[in-house]
């Protein structure tokens, strides 16, 4: 499932001649390779992750997220060959399950196949002047344990399988989105607070904006008044407004909001701010800095994001990052995203999971 520019017919020629062209390297292969293409429904994607015929998810990326393919296949069941390094490992670990016989270890077990890797520098055509700094670094998945473990999961997939379906258990009950609501509400409002929230968000459709209408819905369905504020039509006087009638906001993209708003909501300090990027620094991109650490004068909102109550960030690896930068101690990982109702049903019916 891929594709080089867009979604247009040219673009599947494209793509279609480029693995062609790979293949030819291998006259000898013996696995055949499907070319999937263009727009798909959850319940297409989703059908591939419970395939009979796909066996596991192979990810030897330089470095993700939160991984959301990893994510996918995780609560699909599907064994995960993968390095354990970046923000996957949110997940791909868990505390040891099931009726374990031998003696338990401390600590988070892993329920994939590891693949041995090394940190370096990015190579010199890698370096890309403004995103791609030559200092930056990334992860090497090494070749050898690769194999190994291609290897491993092939001979005895019933063994991986098993630590697939155990893993998925576990992260079906603890990234639910009810329990992310409840953490993410718990720490913007005391118990016996009425819960009201201003959101100030663009109307941009891109993943962080998906989560923040999700966010919206939730609090909506729950009963909470809730008023959406575009960020670069908020003043002074709404915030104002708003904080004497109680409400508290959650504060996502704030690229467009006023210096003066920027104030207004830090010496007001009913704030939480939903990062789902880096807007700390003048680039946001940590990339740009050896080990993703960017010289303070780089530096940008530090009063912003240290007087809220809290920051909340997509992973533990997104929270190490901010808080190296930082140096505040109110950064809190959700461990994953907020999911709607209908995509929650549709990994329900193609997971088979009561």
């Amino acid at each position: 499932k891929t594709f080089i520019k867009n979604n247009s017919i040219m673009d599947r020629v494209s793509a279609d001649k480029f693995i062609k062209n790979m293949l030819k390297e291998y006259p000898e292969r013996k696995c055949k390779v499907y070319l999937l293409h263009g727009d798909m429904s959850d319940e297409e994607m989703h059908s591939l992750y419970v395939h009979p015929k796909i066996k596991c998810l192979v990810s030897l990326s330089h470095g993700e997220g939160f991984g959301l393919p990893i994510f996918e296949a995780a609560y699909s069941g599907l064994p995960i060959i993968a390095p354990g390094w970046s923000g996957q490992c949110d997940f791909i670990y868990a505390p040891q399950q099931g009726n374990v016989k031998k003696k338990k270890k401390k600590g988070k077990q892993p329920y994939f196949a590891e693949v041995e890797y090394s940190i370096d520098h990015i190579p010199d055509f890698a370096v890309w002047e403004g995103v791609l700094m030559k200092e930056s670094k990334w992860c090497y998945p090494r070749e050898g344990s690769y194999k190994m473990r291609l290897r491993q999961v092939r001979k005895d997939y019933s063994k991986w399988k098993k630590k697939a379906d155990i893993l998925q258990k576990w992260v079906l009950e603890n990234f639910n989105q009810d329990d992310i609501y409840k953490k993410f509400c718990g720490l913007i409002c005391d118990e016996d607070e009425v819960n009201l929230e201003s959101w100030l968000s663009e109307l941009i459709s891109g993943g962080g904006e998906l989560n923040d209408w999700e966010l919206i819905n939730i609090l909506k369905n729950s009963g909470n008044e809730v008023e959406c504020l575009n960020s670069d039509k908020v003043s002074v006087e709404d915030i104002l407004r708003f904080s004497s009638s109680g409400y508290r906001f959650v504060v996502s993209n704030f690229i467009n909001l006023s210096p003066a708003c920027i104030r207004a909501l830090s010496k007001n300090e009913k704030y939480a701010i939903y990062e789902h990027d880096h807007k700390y620094l003048k680039t946001r991109n940590p990339m740009l800095y050896p080990n993703f650490q960017a010289p303070s004068d780089q530096i940008i909102n530090h009063e912003f994001y240290r007087n809220a109550k809290a920051v909340f960030c997509q992973s533990s690896f997104h929270k190490n990052i901010i808080k190296k930068n930082l140096e505040i101690d109110n950064i809190v990982s959700l461990s994953g995203n907020l999911w709607s109702p209908a995509h929650l049903k549709i990994l329900k019916e193609m997971c088979d999971v009561e």
